[in-house]
């Protein structure tokens, strides 16, 4: 009695290597995910230095490629290259089709420091406010307040007025 054994079938006669590796692959179950992390590896030479420096792969879902892109200019730019990106990036990988489309993503700044964005955000530290008037009382804050025809505004104008004391 012969026993079964996981994997790829036997062969008698000698194969390349590469043959045997696709086997195994192919019986693991590993094959779309090789050709999958082939676009991140190949990234540059897919797409080219120039638009390889403002965006990366970042994973296939529901049948689209998603790429992280580093500025908004970008992204327009991409979206104007998409139908070339696609099918140059299509042919490479080979059939059958691991996508069918792409969809690009604003990065965050995790694109690394060759793809990131030439203008980055600047935080702007919201100023703090002015120290209040030494001669404001709450009996000047309510005089104020009470000329205001609206009931509702009155009461948030006068509550936020004597908490600052402004």
């Amino acid at each position: 009695m012969r026993r079964k054994t996981k994997g790829p079938p036997r062969h008698n006669a000698v194969q390349p290597v590469a043959n045997v590796l696709a086997d195994v692959f192919e019986a693991r179950g590993l094959t779309r995910a090789i050709r999958g992390n082939r676009i991140a590896v190949e990234w540059e030479q897919l797409v080219g230095a120039r638009v390889a420096k403002h965006c990366v792969p970042d994973g296939i879902q529901r049948g689209a490629l998603l790429i992280r892109v580093a500025s908004s200019a970008w992204m327009h730019e991409l979206t104007l290259l998409r139908a070339s990106l696609l099918t140059s990036l299509l042919e490479a990988v080979g059939p059958p089709p691991l996508f069918s489309e792409l969809r690009f993503v604003l990065g965050n700044g995790a694109l690394g420091p060759r793809a990131a964005p030439t203008h980055p955000r600047v935080a702007v530290a919201a100023s703090p406010l002015p120290p209040p008037h030494e001669y404001t009382t709450a009996q000047q804050i309510i005089a104020e307040v009470d000329q205001v025809s609206d009931d509702e505004l009155r009461t948030l104008i006068g509550a936020i007025r004597l908490k600052y004391a402004r």
